[in-house]
């Protein structure tokens, strides 16, 4: 490091990273993500004062975790080969079968882990949007006719599209940085955006094995995470909110690869089990359990 100074967006304190360790590093990101946070909620949903303030706190942010954190702990922003496999099995399903070009709909692109590998697949149409489009990513539009990135806020770009267009939305670690009282607006917004028999696919922590933003070092497991990951929500909770903006839970993921469940009930058994395994005591007995379970993967249609 070469003397370099680090401003906060909370109150413009000034801290100095020269000489720090990774656990000094750590802890200002702790400090100051959480005091940042509470901050958030106080102001206006969809507000330019908040939309401002995400934004650099996000950069101050993972400008610490770089420093701290090996570079491919951050490398991929939450989006794995098998995730991203699953999305890809989903789209070539549905070309298979309705034999129409698909458009696909990223949430948090990201370093353009996805995009890079979903965007060859023939007949398909990609937008995706993040609150930072690193310049690499937003370059390869210009390799693509059919890929459109855009460096702005979901409900910001879900509004530009237009209704009934989404074949398959995807979300990697996205929806846990929504903010409580903008996700309503937003999932309704999602729901008139995408095409009938449409796909809804994300992945979020589950809070029972949780916390998973900076609060993971500091709070034992099974605690609510009080910095950037507003949402992390348990089964039944992401069920519910999806189910109350109309999306169908009528299909389940499980060990990667996708289930029918036409009567709900293989998503009913995964609330109830959920259920018990939460009252477990044992930390790593739950998040092995919940691992096996998939209790993080989603999948809902319109």
């Amino acid at each position: 490091m070469n003397n370099r100074i680090l401003v906060s967006p909370y109150d413009g304190k000034e801290f100095e990273l020269n000489g720090l360790n990774k656990w000094k590093l750590r802890d200002i990101h702790y400090q100051e993500e959480i005091k940042i946070a509470k901050k958030i909620l106080t102001l206006p949903a969809f507000s330019e004062e908040r939309k401002k303030l995400l934004n650099e706190s996000y950069e101050f942010v993972e400008t610490l975790k770089l420093l701290y954190e090996k570079p491919e702990v951050n490398g991929s922003f939450g989006a794995t080969l098998t995730t991203v496999k699953l999305v890809i099995d989903v789209i070539k399903e549905r070309l298979k079968h309705m034999q129409k070009p698909q458009l696909v709909y990223e949430a948090g692109v990201g370093m353009g882990y996805a995009v890079r590998n979903i965007i060859e697949i023939p007949q398909i149409q990609y937008h995706g949007c993040d609150v930072t489009l690193f310049p690499e990513v937003a370059a390869l539009c210009n390799s693509y006719d059919n890929l459109f990135l855009h460096e702005r806020t979901l409900y910001e770009d879900l509004l530009d599209m237009k209704d009934n267009s989404i074949d398959v939305f995807y979300a990697d670690n996205v929806i846990e940085h929504l903010i409580p009282d903008e996700a309503d607006l937003i999932f309704k917004v999602l729901y008139r955006k995408m095409k009938r028999k449409g796909v809804l696919i994300f992945f979020i922590p589950n809070w029972h094995n949780g916390p998973h933003d900076v609060s993971m070092y500091y709070l034992k497991k099974g605690t609510k995470a009080i910095g950037f990951h507003f949402m992390e929500m348990s089964c039944l909770e992401t069920t519910k909110l999806a189910v109350s903006h109309g999306f169908k839970p009528n299909m389940i993921i499980k060990s990667g690869k996708v289930e029918k469940d036409i009567l709900y009930l293989k998503n009913i058994k995964r609330i109830i089990i959920e259920k018990c395994i939460s009252q477990i005591e044992n930390p790593e007995a739950r998040l092995e359990l919940m691992k096996y379970n998939n209790y993080n993967g989603y999948i809902f249609s319109k």
